[in-house]
């Protein structure tokens, strides 16, 4: 049965799933339309790369909502340039454990099924024409250091800067600067 569900309870749906206190290693990907073939072929390459270990787990969320209202705002109407009407598949990966070895499995594990599911969309993407630049994946993930302002150009992108305009204006003593920091215009 197909129906509203309030955020909260969308929020939690994926709490399980959370490493409180562990560790995690989340990725984001832009990804076209997909079909039943590719979805399969996905599943099955996160099935044999997740399970192998009890003590990796490997979380793929499949964004599904109407982009539509969304990618109608212009790009310079926001702070972020990443209004594409293309719905993101997040890639979450925890393990338990500290060990140099199990992070870099994890790590691995991940990029596994990543590149995997990149190569398995690169058709679709032709067919619309090709990756654009704003295809980078989720801004909070993909972008490098959040303390960085190099991440911060990449996250805002040609928005830079008038959104460093604004910060001159109201923000000159950088009082708001812990995540993504924009730097005042000179």
């Amino acid at each position: 049965m197909a129906g509203m569900i309030p955020y909260e309870k969308v929020n939690a749906l994926n709490n399980e799933n959370n490493n409180v206190g562990g560790n995690h290693k989340i990725t984001a990907y832009n990804r076209p339309s997909l079909t039943p073939e590719v979805a399969t072929k996905v599943f099955d390459k996160l099935i044999q790369t997740g399970s192998a270990r009890d003590d990796i787990r490997i979380v793929f969320l499949w964004e599904y909502h109407n982009l539509k209202k969304f990618s109608s705002v212009a790009s310079d109407a926001t702070a972020f340039s990443g209004r594409i009407p293309r719905p993101l598949i997040i890639m979450i990966v925890n393990w338990v454990g500290d060990s140099d070895e199990l992070k870099a499995d994890a790590l691995n594990r991940l990029e596994q099924v990543r590149s995997f599911t990149e190569q398995a969309l690169e058709p679709a993407f032709d067919q619309i024409g090709g990756k654009t630049e704003l295809d980078t994946g989720d801004g909070n993930t993909e972008t490098g250091d959040p303390q960085s302002e190099d991440s911060a150009r990449v996250l805002y992108g040609p928005n830079y800067p008038r959104l460093q305009q604004l910060k001159k204006k109201y923000d000159p003593n950088m009082v708001f600067k812990s995540w993504y920091p924009i730097a005042p215009a000179a």
